[in-house]
């Protein structure tokens, strides 16, 4: 009996991590009293899937199958974040016969970090960058792997860039912020940005936040950022970001008013959300998503690599060459702890 109920609490906990990984209401989604796994095992799960398949749902479902199927114990509170399962009974949810078999198979072969995995193919690829400008790991794909594509005018065509210059920061609202603080900076503006990396890194990930929305292109914003990072790390941020405007022909009066006011402060909170959404399951920076795909190799410096694995043919002559691509040791500033 009780090896009966521990069964039965293993699949609400599953169920759990499926709801979070795919961010899909069950309560719209599970009606039946009874989910019998022997007979069409998770049916509504695989049509989920097969229309939002994600790195969350590879994850998570990938790992809530290999605890239920080779270890057969609770899992664990990280692994099953706290979600509702009001309509969902687990009464008599039977776990014989390997019953997540199909889970496993589906995504032995389909992790996210998996080379073979590459995401949709396409004419031009979406490469989106999450990063804060005063982490050397950052800098150094910048000054590396970013450089060489921007560099070669036909594989930059090729590529859609995005930028997020936000990191491992983090917001304050007013309200969290105490009296005296306020008593002392009554022109502040809310939130209040904690960056990993002290009030140098909030300024520069302003700044370049600012650029972005700004200038709009990436033929404009990416040499900006290119820029800053090729400085040492010794130079101030207004030397670095003035300097930079001043080269590439960027009136940084607009840029200073930006980053100096509520609609800098808007546009920067933004780029928060955007990167600490919960969809998108960052851990560290730099983390880089080329076509809607998580990829490791790219944080590590390889982003030409897993560009071209997703280019329609003819792809560019940099991806018929021997690659030279720096490889970053280590994954980044991760979220705890220092770079």
């Amino acid at each position: 009996m009780s090896h009966f109920f521990a069964i039965s609490l293993l699949t609400v906990a599953f169920f759990a991590g499926v709801a979070v990984g795919v961010q899909t209401s069950l309560s719209s989604l599970v009606s039946p009293s009874h989910l019998a796994v022997q007979t069409g095992p998770f049916e509504w799960v695989k049509k989920l899937l097969s229309e939002e398949d994600g790195e969350a749902s590879y994850s998570s479902l990938a790992r809530a199958s290999d605890r239920v199927q080779t270890h057969a114990v609770p899992l664990k509170h990280e692994d099953a974040p706290d979600t509702s399962l009001a309509h969902t009974s687990s009464d008599h949810v039977q776990a014989q016969n390997g019953p997540l078999q199909w889970l496993r198979k589906r995504f032995s072969k389909q992790e996210v970090d998996d080379p073979q995995v590459h995401g949709p193919i396409s004419k031009v690829v979406k490469l989106e960058i999450y990063y804060e400008t005063r982490c050397p790991y950052c800098t150094s794909l910048f000054n590396q792997s970013v450089r060489e594509i921007f560099n070669d005018t036909e594989f930059r065509e090729r590529v859609d860039f995005h930028l997020y210059p936000f990191g491992n920061a983090f917001m304050i609202a007013k309200e969290d912020i105490s009296e005296g603080y306020k008593f002392w900076h009554p022109d502040e503006i809310y939130p209040k940005f904690n960056c990993q990396h002290g009030d140098d890194e909030c300024f520069a990930n302003m700044i370049q936040a600012c650029a972005i929305d700004e200038l709009k292109t990436p033929d404009l914003y990416v040499p900006m950022t290119m820029c800053m990072a090729a400085y040492d790390m010794g130079y101030g941020i207004e030397k670095t970001s003035y300097e930079c405007g001043e080269s590439l022909g960027i009136d940084m009066h607009r840029i200073k008013e930006c980053a100096t006011s509520r609609t800098g402060s808007d546009i920067l909170s933004a780029f928060g959300e955007e990167t600490n959404r919960p969809g998108l399951n960052r851990t560290h920076v730099p983390y880089v998503v080329i076509n809607g795909i998580h990829k490791t190799q790219a944080d590590e410096g390889h982003l030409i690599t897993p560009i071209c694995a997703v280019l329609e043919d003819p792809k560019p002559e940099l991806c018929t060459r021997t690659l030279a691509n720096s490889k970053l040791h280590g994954k980044g500033c991760g979220n705890k702890g220092h770079c």
